[in-house]
């Protein structure tokens, strides 16, 4: 069934009515589309997935073991946007003011799991930590900012009553599938200056990435190229980035492609499981749906996905924005520079606030 075209106040209109009912709904825009697309659950119900076999809208969390949830698309809507290009012009520098405690907590925790991996059972743990902003905006406003600020990103905004509030502007795709074909990237390493320079470190990290996906991937593909690491922008910072492209072989299920990038290195750390159970025994929060992952699954036919890493996010509840924010740690990790880059990447969604 196609999206109905609608303008952009209709449909915002059309998700409040929903929202008051306290009935599930995600709108979304794909990176560089000019259209706005919106699916509108008619239930309350919790649908999960376990085999990606459903059809509708996937939000996961980090632990995929706590429900994958699937909007079923009862009502679908479009809205076609002005054309939106971020010309780099500062809207206005986003800045946060954090107590010293939550600084010095969060430098102690990253020096513990630094000195972990130098004892050599874990190469790479991605850390993260939650930052509580006080936020008078509605959902719809800051989301409608997020569409004008970031036209390369995967912005959206997901409620349902069980989940919660979450709005995001990712620059990473997990995996996109279309019958056989595969794409993926491997996106890591970060940079905030104007002209990036690369340390070994992020080389490192973002080959790190790139062997996972590649081992991941061998026995599923029948062909896969590997392209050369490139540097792409989101927002305002930079991000070192390969590109996947691949054929599956005809009996891998979905399920088993998705079960093997999730999570990559990217979002956890090397050996994963090792890394896992490292973010769960200091990060000291639960992610919930941070660094999981959300798209569209068999929407258009049986046998797609078009799903992104949950990353650049918040949680919004009441006038209070929960902002995630998180980096790779190495061996070669410097805790100062960890906090910096956590600054850096919080502002993707301070500007948005």
């Amino acid at each position: 069934m196609p999206y109905p075209e609608n303008s952009l106040e209709t449909v915002f209109e059309e998700a409040s009515v929903q929202l008051r009912k306290q009935l599930p709904f995600v709108l979304y825009r794909k990176p560089w589309a000019n259209k706005l697309l919106g699916i509108f659950q008619g239930s309350r119900d919790v649908n999960l997935t376990t085999d990606f076999t459903e059809r509708g809208f996937v939000f996961a969390p980090f632990n995929t073991a706590q429900g994958v949830v699937v909007l079923q698309p009862d009502k679908r809507v479009s809205a076609v946007l002005p054309s939106m290009v971020d010309d780099g012009t500062e809207t206005g520098r986003a800045t946060l003011v954090e107590d010293a405690s939550a600084k010095g907590a969060y430098l102690k925790k990253v020096h513990m799991c630094i000195e972990e991996i130098k004892k050599g059972t874990i190469r790479k743990v991605v850390f993260s930590r939650r930052i509580h902003v006080k936020t008078g905006k509605s959902a719809f406003s800051i989301f409608e900012k997020s569409l004008n600020l970031y036209p390369n990103a995967f912005c959206y905004l997901f409620y349902h009553p069980q989940v919660g509030t979450w709005l995001g502007a990712t620059p990473e795709t997990l995996l996109r599938v279309e019958g056989q074909h595969l794409e993926t990237v491997s996106l890591a390493g970060t940079s905030a200056a104007q002209t990036p320079k690369w340390k070994k470190k992020e080389f490192d990290e973002q080959q790190m990435v790139t062997d996972f996906i590649a081992t991941a991937l061998s026995d599923k593909t029948s062909e896969l190229n590997i392209s050369e690491t490139s540097i792409v922008k989101a927002g305002k910072l930079w991000h070192l980035q390969t590109r996947f492209v691949g054929e599956l072989h005809g009996h891998v299920p979905l399920r088993d492609v998705v079960t093997a990038l999730h999570p990559t290195p990217a979002v956890c750390g090397l050996p994963r499981d090792k890394a896992k159970t490292l973010i769960e025994r200091h990060e000291g929060y639960d992610r919930a749906y941070y660094t999981g992952f959300l798209g569209e699954l068999n929407l258009h036919h049986a046998g797609s996905m078009e799903f992104y890493v949950n990353l650049r996010c918040m949680q919004l509840t009441g006038d209070e924005a929960m902002l995630y924010v998180g980096g790779g740690l190495t061996g070669a990790s410097d805790p100062m520079a960890e906090w910096q880059e956590t600054q850096n990447k919080s502002r993707t969604m301070l500007r948005l606030l």
